[in-house]
């Protein structure tokens, strides 16, 4: 009942970060998970480990939009940079503490690949953040270690079609910083790939993902000229 209790408690402060429109309870709100996650990390999974990656998500500052948040706040603000900040942490904290290797297994468990695709998710949140462009490059990082620890099909599946998505981002630090790890994934995990994901990955992640945005924009500029 004790845990039922502490896990209730934990609903409710995801749920306080996520609606409030006030930086400094968000900032009081994530340093409280934090210390939340210091003492109990290593016990949250499935369900509760997706609610609080979903909540550090909606406090990145990327496009990030979850059902159950208030859509209607704008977090990609200075004013939310440190709330921003915090929450990268909290993640960071996840992802080097607590997260544990996945098998093959693994995959086949919803609640455990629910929770994995959720971190994929959130770093994707921070490689998208104006907030800072240090954060955007460690998330992205970050993206290739996670495929590293669990390099089953559906986690690199997962991974490559993140870093295309960041490939595709506004700012060339972050999109030269995904293009060269997806690239580090490819050349590193390469060899653990089926022949489906490797013409999943050459023509659709590569060839018309990549390449083909590159062309038109390369197209959109010469028009401009």
């Amino acid at each position: 009942e004790s845990s039922q209790d502490e896990l209730q408690l934990l609903k409710m402060l995801c749920q306080t970060i996520q609606s409030t429109n006030q930086t400094e309870t968000a900032n009081t709100g994530l340093n409280a998970l934090r210390v939340v996650l210091e003492g109990a990390g290593h016990s949250l999974a499935g369900e509760n480990l997706v609610i609080v990656v979903e909540t550090l998500s909606v406090l990145s500052g990327g496009d990030y939009f979850h059902n159950g948040s208030d859509n209607s706040i704008d977090r990609s603000t200075k004013a939310w940079a440190n709330a921003s900040a915090i929450a990268f942490q909290n993640l960071k904290l996840i992802v080097d503490d607590f997260l544990e290797p996945q098998s093959a297994d693994d995959e086949l468990r919803p609640k455990s690949f629910s929770a994995r695709e959720a971190i994929l998710d959130c770093c994707v949140s921070f490689g998208k953040s104006q907030h800072d462009i240090n954060t955007s490059l460690t998330s992205i990082g970050m993206l290739w270690s996670l495929a590293d620890q669990d390099s089953t099909p559906g986690t690199l599946d997962l991974v490559l079609s993140k870093l295309t998505c960041l490939a595709l981002d506004n700012r060339a630090e972050v999109r030269n910083c995904s293009v060269n790890t997806l690239f580090s994934c490819v050349v590193g995990l390469g060899d653990q790939f089926s022949n489906d994901q490797w013409e999943k990955c050459l023509n659709k992640t590569i060839l018309f993902g990549i390449m083909k945005h590159m062309s038109s924009a390369m197209n959109g500029t010469n028009d401009d000229s």
